[in-house]
């Protein structure tokens, strides 16, 4: 964000955002996890996943602090007047990018699942549907309170 941005409130927001992204993926990522192992590898598995995930931020925060240092006493940052850091935001940036692509399709589906139905079944066909059958408790009142139908 500090590439394109200089708010502090529209950075704000985007942390705020990225905070629900990243608490949706581990989430998604430990279901996953819990989806795809055998019940009695699932503390080992969890703690591989957790120890490489720490060695990950590890190593990306020296690679970080090693590039700003290479990156301060760059002659191409300066002649465009970018500073460090902004080129340091926007190779991490580019970074997070394009390194999705190569796990595009890695991850498959461990058994069977049904297929979920399309979006407009949520936002169309369920809503409705709800707000017909909220009517329907005024239909039994009216019915009960016609005459003649007890008799029937």
């Amino acid at each position: 964000g500090w590439v394109i941005f200089r708010s502090t409130l529209m950075l704000a927001f985007i942390q705020l955002y990225g905070g629900f992204v990243w608490a949706g993926f581990n989430l998604a990522t430990a279901n996953f996890i819990f989806d795809a192992v055998q019940k009695k590898n699932i503390p080992k598995i969890s703690a591989y996943f957790n120890s490489f995930n720490n060695l990950f931020a590890f190593i990306g925060s020296i690679s970080g602090g090693s590039a700003i240092y290479f990156l301060s006493n760059s002659q191409i940052l300066v002649k465009y007047n970018f500073s460090p850091w902004a080129g340091l935001f926007l190779i991490s940036c580019l970074i997070r990018l394009v390194l999705p692509i190569f796990f595009i399709g890695k991850f498959r589906e461990v058994r069977p699942v049904e297929v979920s139905p399309p979006a407009g079944y949520f936002y169309l066909y369920r809503p409705a549907m709800n707000m017909i059958n909220s009517f329907a408790w005024i239909s039994a009142r009216f019915k009960k309170l016609q005459p003649g139908a007890d008799s029937k």
